[in-house]
């Protein structure tokens, strides 16, 4: 069965009014005006960075110059953030608007090709296992007709010839279609676990996720890891 791709055709041969019609509708966007916007704050961060560079901390006073440094970097670093938001906000909104009606007609599709890919795959895999088995009973009959003609050979005391097995082709691993489609075939070794318990320790891998939960929970030795204290800072700017 053959799709009718006209009407699709069709609407991407219209005129570029109609495709500027819906761009209308997105904000035009200047880097320029948002570089402008954070303008204001390049001489103050430089500034900050200066000082956090040159800063040594080795008693009370640099410690607490170091706090206020700190918290005014992260006093322009809030600060920041809010502002490219708000220049964002009505771009975001409108690109997730776009991807959420979008992807209802990719779900749908994907999963046609996912279904499909399937089908397909199950097909070339059954044909590539009858190829080998048509191969294997090709290898033996052709090993049952060499030792007979061995052995007729040996009574006879003659040299023997050599049966060599039919070569079985493979089938080809790519499929055209008339309109220019094309499907890759690619046969590859995978696993599943049956046995989590059988499965050797050189496959295992730790679980840091599950550690950092246990020492959360108050744990303190594991064989195998060391559970050490750590020294960490956080600024608050209220």
């Amino acid at each position: 069965m053959s799709l009718d791709f006209s009407q699709v055709a069709e609407s991407k041969a219209k005129p570029k009014k109609q495709k500027s019609k819906s761009l209308a509708l997105v904000p035009k966007l200047d880097i320029r005006k948002a570089q402008a916007q954070f303008a204001e704050y390049s001489k103050a961060i430089d500034g900050v960075v200066e000082e956090a560079q040159a800063l040594q901390v080795i008693d009370d006073p640099s410690n607490k110059l170091a706090v206020t440094i700190g918290t005014q970097a992260k006093k322009l670093y809030n600060e920041i953030e809010k502002k490219r938001k708000e220049i964002t906000e009505d771009s975001n909104t409108f690109v997730k608007s776009v991807n959420n009606f979008a992807k209802d007609f990719t779900v749908r599709l994907k999963d046609i090709e996912t279904n499909l890919k399937q089908k397909i795959s199950n097909y070339q895999y059954k044909q590539e296992m009858a190829r080998r088995e048509a191969e294997r009973m090709a290898r033996e009959e052709a090993a049952k007709l060499q030792k007979r003609l061995d052995e007729e050979a040996r009574k006879k005391h003659i040299e023997a010839p050599v049966v060599s097995a039919p070569v079985i082709p493979k089938a080809d691993k790519v499929t055209r279609t008339e309109d220019g489609g094309r499907s890759f075939q690619k046969m590859k070794w995978t696993f599943e676990i049956l046995d989590e318990g059988r499965v050797p320790r050189e496959y295992c891998q730790v679980n840091p996720s599950a550690i950092r939960q246990a020492i959360t929970m108050g744990v303190r030795e594991i064989l195998g890891v060391r559970i050490f204290e750590e020294s960490s800072t956080v600024f608050r700017t209220s």
